[in-house]
């Protein structure tokens, strides 16, 4: 998909926006861009940094977008129905699973739907997420 001489001409903003779409409802993996850039030679710190800005601002919205469909702010979107019933049946618990992909970002469209305390689901959903790159950049 991407090559680490493509991260060149991408870059810093790249990783960014890839980590954005990769933490957002869209499929997309934010994982091999992370290596390419490493791989292409951008410095490890900032490649972090900005894949875990970029991918918290997603997870932001994705807790937005189900807390304004639980609002009834538009009936337009169909609920992640398994998430919300794992989140259910699981609670808290459940977000440990928010940082694997495909899976993860339903459950954090979940957590807003159910109006989950904010604070509790950032210190559940983020570290998570933020872990998963730095392992990455480590062996990588």
């Amino acid at each position: 998909m991407f090559s680490p001489e493509d991260m060149q001409g991408y870059g810093l903003v790249g990783v960014f926006a890839s980590a954005f779409l990769g933490g957002s409802i869209i499929p997309f993996s934010s994982e091999l861009v992370v290596i390419a850039a490493i791989a292409g030679g951008l410095p490890p710190m900032p490649v972090f940094l900005l894949a875990c800005l970029g991918n918290s601002l997603a997870v932001f919205l994705n807790y937005g977008m189900g807390y304004w469909a639980q609002k009834g702010v538009s009936g337009k979107y169909k609920m992640p129905e398994n998430a919300i019933s794992q989140l259910k049946k699981y609670g808290w618990p459940a977000l440990l699973l928010s940082w694997v992909p495909i899976i993860g970002d339903p459950l954090t469209v979940g957590a807003g739907f159910l109006n989950m305390q904010f604070i509790r689901f950032c210190l559940v959903a983020l570290p998570l997420r933020w872990a998963r790159y730095g392992f990455l950049i480590l062996v990588g």
